[in-house]
Order: C-alpha cells, then structure tokens, then sequence
C-alpha cells in the first residue's frame, strides 16, 4: 500500500478523503489498526483549524494599495524608533499572566474530540 499526500492546494474534497482513510485503516491488521486510530486521536486533538485554514487559503493576489504601503512604511519607522512593545510589556500593561496566556493558548489549541457520535459535545481528556 503505497500513501500518496495532496499537496494543499489540490486536497480532495472531504468525503473523498474520509474514502481513503477508510479504505486505508481497512487494509489494517487489528494490531496496526488500534495504533492508527490512536495516532489520528493525537492528530485530532492537537488541529489547528485556524492555522490551517490560513495555510490552505489561497494566495493574496492582490496588489497593495498606496495605504497599504502607507501603513507598513508607518510600522517600519516605528520600530526603527523603537516604538514598540514586547509581549510582556504588553501583557504587564493589561493585567495579563503568563499562566493565562498559556491556559488561553491550551484552550485554542485543544479542540473537542468527540468520543462517539452521541458525544458531540465533550471533550476528550
């Protein structure tokens, strides 16, 4: 059995590929199966919708305008200056720990998994 990996640009529709990871995993030995089930569980767990969705979005063709150009020499002369903030000085400035940070990164980062298809909702530990 030999995987062949779209490129991002032309990934197949979404039952096309639920079709192949089927017939994939039904070509499986039991043992390999259980492990692969586990691997798309660590997979599932750690999507990044946002990220992803960003990485296959077509390409910005579009050409910038003269604000565009107006608002990046702006933001070049700034940090030039040194008109700029750091993460923590930002978050210092906001009330913001570094253990709300992560707990709101964790959050964004841990998608619902759902159990079964009556378990939509719960997600998974």
């Amino acid at each position: 059995m030999s995987l062949t990996v779209p490129s991002p640009r032309t990934t197949p529709p979404a039952r096309d590929r639920l079709s192949r990871l089927v017939a994939f995993y039904a070509e499986l030995p039991d043992d390999a199966a259980a492990l692969a089930a586990d691997m798309l569980e660590v997979v599932a767990r750690r999507y990044d919708a946002a990220g992803t969705a960003a990485a296959l979005a077509p390409d910005d063709d579009e050409p910038l305008t003269d604000e565009d150009r107006a608002a990046i020499a702006e933001g070049m002369a700034d940090a030039a200056a040194g008109r700029m903030f750091s993460l923590d000085e930002v978050m210092r400035d906001l009330g913001v720990t570094g253990a709300q940070l992560a707990d709101a990164r964790a959050g964004l980062e841990a998608p619902t998994v759902a159990r079964d298809r009556d378990d939509t909702t719960a997600p998974r530990a």
